[in-house]
């Protein structure tokens, strides 16, 4: 029979090993319109070095057959029906169909990966090492010079919520210093959150305001005292050129 002390030591070790290695629960929003950048993601998922991991995609192709194609290549995935739903309330509801999956899981940390982000393979590791609750890379969006930096800065722009400004004039080049920094936002591209944040904050939207569950999400969770930090030692690569002319329905 196990001593009260074994059985404390047992789950203490438990515990330390939970911690020392934590399950990560990729999640991605998906559609058939960003088919351009879904062998780059399958090459992603599958070469990054952390193991313990788990994938979900949630897609709102108008149909499941853009579903149907992602489970026969290997990548669980769940269908949000789109039909009748401005842009903003299907995206996110696809952002908390993940949430719901990751926290009905055995997962300790949710990573929220657009499928068009390309990290480096150790971004994982390189993100739980930080401790932080919510802490993300951020990435450029665009091309040429209507590129910018998908940040705010919190100590310019403030906690209060910022729907459109952003940094700009060559402000965004000198904040990637390689430091990692509390900022307002840096969206939900490529952004890591712990279980017990992730429970107080779901993801929401606002009809008639032109705004992303990225945008609400920042300001609900400055609004609890709760920091995000930024790296700006890592900029992953976005391959987006396609997904910005898509046109936004309100």
């Amino acid at each position: 029979m196990l001593s009260i002390i074994s059985i404390f030591d047992f789950y203490s070790k438990k515990t330390m090993m939970k911690k020392m290695n934590p399950k990560v629960f990729i999640a991605t929003p998906h559609a058939d319109r960003k088919n351009y950048c879904l062998e780059q993601y399958f090459e992603v998922i599958n070469t990054l070095s952390y193991k313990n991991k788990v994938v979900l995609v949630a897609d709102n192709s108008d149909s499941n057959k853009n579903t149907q194609l992602l489970n026969k290549m290997g990548i669980k995935a769940i269908h949000v029906k789109p039909k009748k739903k401005s842009n903003f309330q299907y995206i996110c509801e696809s952002h908390n169909a993940l949430r719901s999956a990751f926290l009905r899981s055995n997962a300790d940390i949710f990573f929220h990966l657009e499928s068009d982000i390309k990290p480096p393979v150790d971004i994982i590791e390189r993100l739980l090492s930080t401790r932080k609750r919510v802490v993300g890379a951020p990435y450029f969006i665009g091309s040429g010079s209507e590129s910018y930096l998908v940040s705010q800065d919190i100590e310019k722009f403030g906690v209060e919520m910022k729907l459109t400004k952003r940094m700009d004039d060559g402000t965004d080049f000198m904040f990637i210093d390689g430091k990692l920094k509390k900022v307002h936002t840096i969206g939900l591209g490529c952004i890591m959150i712990d279980k017990r944040t992730l429970k107080k904050v779901p993801f929401r939207w606002e009809k008639g305001i032109n705004a992303h569950p990225d945008s609400f999400f920042a300001h609900d969770l400055h609004m609890l005292g709760i920091p995000i930090w930024c790296d700006t030692s890592i900029i992953p690569e976005h391959n987006n050129n396609e997904w910005t002319n898509f046109k936004i329905n309100q």
